[in-house]
């Protein structure tokens, strides 16, 4: 292990956090000279490195958690049928005199499988849709304040002093942080995808209500996958967006290769990539 480790880089931690701890003490204990200590970079330091490598370089830097999270804005595609965050910042940005963040909201998307569905997009299309207005005092307030918390942000990374999983401290007082409305501007958060079950049931009360406006960016996500490409064994998986998650398409890519695999196996296995892969 002391050979092979150079740097760890971990994601998120999730619900994962003990067990995480426990392996990350595994590494870097019993170690003879301190320095051989390996720097270890989690999910939060990671975000503050990211800010700060792009100051003086990018305008805007949009935090993405994982491959479940897809940036969308329901109500720009219902009046253009598409969307460009490119475009759409610095005209929100100069609608808000200084505005250094925008906080953005996430709607879990999950339930029931769509058969047949050849991306995430179309193989979810029903959001939790939570409505607490029915709801009084402080059961409105307790259910607001635990379903409604900033999830991820777009940040102006020269005016922001520090950063979280999912809150921003802005510079100064001066500065504006706007709270984006859910269907202007929002991050679909697909809990299901890479769960062996759903989530979305299991701890969010169910995903039932009916959101497919998302479909308009499916052919783009097809089109990019026009060519299929074999990765180097050990690779982590597809590029985010190009997952193959149906398995007559899963198939149909192997055969496009030029690649036998028989048999064809369907299951759950924590060491191999997401979705479709091959192995040896």
């Amino acid at each position: 292990m002391e050979r092979l480790v150079d740097h760890i880089l971990l994601g998120s931690l999730k619900r994962h956090d003990v067990q995480l701890a426990e392996c990350c003490s595994r590494v870097t204990a019993g170690l003879k000279h301190t320095k051989n200590q390996r720097p270890m970079l989690l999910e939060p330091h990671a975000l503050d490195a990211c800010v700060w490598e792009n100051r003086q370089v990018s305008d805007w830097v949009v935090v993405i958690h994982s491959f479940e999270e897809y940036l969308h804005s329901p109500a720009m595609v219902k009046r253009a049928g598409i969307f460009n965050i490119r475009s759409l910042l610095p005209v929100w940005a100069a609608e808000i005199p200084r505005t250094t963040v925008f906080e953005l909201f996430q709607e879990p998307m999950g339930g029931n499988l769509n058969a047949g569905a050849k991306t995430v997009l179309s193989r979810w299309t029903h959001k939790r849709g939570l409505d607490i207005d029915g709801l009084d005092g402080k059961r409105w307030f307790e259910a607001a304040h635990k379903h409604f918390q900033p999830f991820a942000w777009i940040i102006d990374p020269l005016n922001v002093l520090q950063t979280a999983l999912h809150f921003v401290q802005a510079r100064g007082n001066q500065q504006t942080i706007v709270a984006m409305p859910r269907e202007l501007l929002r991050m679909n958060h697909y809990v299901d995808l890479g769960s062996n079950s759903s989530r979305c049931q299991d701890e969010l009360g169910g995903c039932e209500v009916e959101e497919d406006s998302m479909m308009w960016a499916e052919a783009a996500v097809l089109a990019m996958r026009l060519h299929y490409a074999k990765l180097d064994y050990g690779a982590a998986g597809c590029p985010r967006g190009t997952e193959l998650v149906s398995e007559s398409e899963c198939e149909a890519a192997i055969k496009s290769l030029g690649i036998q695999a028989h048999p064809a196996w369907t299951g759950s296995d924590s060491s191999a990539p997401l979705f479709c892969s091959l192995g040896t």
